[in-house]
């Protein structure tokens, strides 16, 4: 069976949200940042221009107010020019123009002679509205031409004004105005920016700070269970299935006589050295360690090449095992095992279940020093370096038929192939 790892690593990962902010959030917080700096100051700019349009609706109800716009004598209406043209100077003013209804003259005056033509067709938006309209039209200094109509007291008719001024002079006052804004604003939002980017920086540590100490002790305590019993719980798999197996019980022989005559520190050195050889016989060849009992290993190995990496890993556990003290005897059985977690309140083990295990178990009692004890058709070798002992039957207590039997004694390094060993009888 081969080892097919975490299945749930890629789901253990962090949730990466620091990654997602700058992929995903902080652009869009700095095009709104970009944005909404721009329309800060387009907002500011147009109320300022807003602002601007009704001051000189104003000064042009002032100065109709101030100035006849009824026909008289030539030599009357440019005395009123002169007049209006000083009023201009004064007010910082280029032009000035106001029509009647028909959109005849009544009073012009410049202060130059580069005035915008004004037409009554320009006052559509100011006739709908009733507001005065600011309009900008191109010219090497920039102007601005406010429209507005006008109702002079005592008059049965409104008059249509067009006042004319440099726009560069106060294009520059609204920069000046709008600017100290617009950086404030922009100040605040990239603080605003900043210390979020850094709180998500610091809670992506802690989410992965915490991560990590949850794996690592998720894999500590996975390291106290088979993976078989892993998977269950990271798969959510049934709490019990019927599996097709092959049970290998490793166990020390004659260990209970060596621990009573040798030192603790030597008894614990070879129970850890077999199980740590036990252990990396049986993972190499895809088997399922199910517990350590003392100093005996329980596995099993499932899947269609079962036997043959059964009997892999039983050979090199023998073999890892010449050198120790003691040395192992193995035993092999075939069949069906009960898979399932078993225990009460919050202490569960899962384990395997069943007469194979029984059968296993028996086996690996009857198997001597170096030896493989298992049931007709398990083993999968021709040996050189194992030979066949005998072939016989034993009774298996709870069990109606007796159990055929190989006994394998290890000699010269065997020959792995897909074929049964020969049988004795």
């Amino acid at each position: 069976m081969p080892d097919t790892g975490n299945p749930l690593r890629e789901a253990d990962r962090p949730y990466p949200l620091l990654r997602y902010f700058l992929i995903l959030i902080l652009p869009l917080l700095l095009g709104a940042v970009v944005g909404g700096m721009f329309f800060f100051h387009s907002a500011i700019a147009t109320s300022i221009e807003e602002h601007q349009a009704f001051r000189n609706a104003r000064i042009a109800r002032l100065l109709v107010a101030d100035h006849t716009l009824q026909p008289g004598s030539e030599a009357r209406r440019r005395q009123s020019e002169r007049t209006l043209a000083d009023d201009l100077v004064e007010l910082d003013l280029k032009c000035g123009t106001f029509l009647n209804e028909e959109g005849s003259v009544l009073l012009s005056a410049s202060v130059g002679n580069d005035c915008y033509p004004i037409t009554l067709e320009q006052f559509s938006e100011v006739r709908r509205s009733g507001r005065p309209e600011l309009k900008e039209y191109p010219s090497p200094e920039g102007r601005w031409v406010t429209l507005a109509m006008i109702r002079a007291p005592g008059a049965s008719a409104p008059v249509f004004a067009g006042i004319e001024e440099r726009s560069d002079v106060q294009e520059a006052s609204i920069h000046l105005i709008a600017t100290p804004f617009f950086l404030i604003f922009a100040a605040a939002l990239a603080s605003v920016v900043s210390l979020g980017g850094i709180l998500i920086w610091r809670a992506q540590q802690e989410i992965d700070n915490r991560a990590a100490q949850v794996l690592r002790k998720r894999d500590r305590l996975g390291s106290l269970l088979s993976r078989r019993a892993r998977d269950t719980v990271l798969n959510d798999a049934p709490a019990a299935e019927l599996v097709q197996a092959v049970i290998m019980f490793a166990d020390l022989r004659n260990f209970s006589g060596y621990a009573e005559v040798e030192k603790l520190d030597r008894t614990v050195d070879l129970v850890s050295r077999f199980i740590t050889a036990a252990g990396d016989a049986i993972t190499s060849e895809g088997g399922d360690i199910d517990k350590f009992v003392g100093d005996g290993v329980l596995a099993w190995f499932d899947g269609p090449d079962a036997e043959a990496a059964a009997t892999r890993a039983a050979i090199k556990c023998i073999d890892a095992c010449v050198t120790l003290p003691r040395r192992p005897g193995v035993g092999l059985h075939a069949g069906p095992v009960i898979a399932t977690a078993l225990g009460h309140g919050d202490r569960r083990e899962f384990t395997i279940l069943g007469g194979t295990v029984n059968i296993a178990a028996r086996l690996c009692s009857l198997a001597a020093e170096n030896q493989i004890v298992a049931s007709v058709g398990t083993l999968r070798l021709s040996a050189t370096h194992f030979t066949l002992i005998e072939t016989m039957e034993v009774a298996v207590r709870n069990h109606r038929q007796p159990v055929r039997y190989e006994r394998w004694q290890r000699g010269e390094r065997p020959e792995y192939s897909g074929e049964q060993g020969p049988e004795k009888g």
